[in-house]
């Protein structure tokens, strides 16, 4: 039952649901990519990414200097689960906010962590992106 509480507890503030959000449109993105679409300041997004990642719902890589965060296994696994909450901000005006942020920021190439990605995982980010709000 500690999974479960642990679930619901990182679910349970606006920013962290914000950030799932956004890894569920992108597959890895890194703190000045959440700095930039939240508008929140590096140690605050830290903080959040630490506190998801101590429960099991992110993970996160260091390439060079940079850190990339992503939904561990045990969340982008549980494909019902993130399909229930891409429903629930296909319907949050903030949650729609934060997509179109992230593909302006595609456009301006200004998403550090997809910069030097592969065209079919900017391809990837864009259609899933524009597919939140069906």
């Amino acid at each position: 039952m500690t999974q479960i509480t642990q679930l619901f507890e990182s679910l349970a503030d606006e920013n962290r649901l914000r950030m799932i959000n956004l890894l569920i449109a992108s597959p890895y993105l890194c703190v000045a990519d959440f700095q930039r679409v939240l508008d929140m300041p590096q140690t605050r997004v830290s903080r959040h990414l630490g506190y998801l990642r101590s429960r099991d719902i992110v993970t996160s890589d260091r390439k060079g200097t940079w850190m990339y965060y992503r939904l561990s296994d045990r969340i982008a696994n549980n494909k019902g689960l993130v399909s229930t909450l891409r429903s629930m901000f296909a319907k949050s005006e903030q949650g729609l906010h934060d997509i179109e942020l992230l593909l302006e920021g595609l456009d301006d190439n200004s998403i550090a962590a997809l910069k030097e990605a592969d065209h079919y995982i900017v391809e990837f980010v864009i259609e899933n992106c524009c597919t939140m709000g069906q």
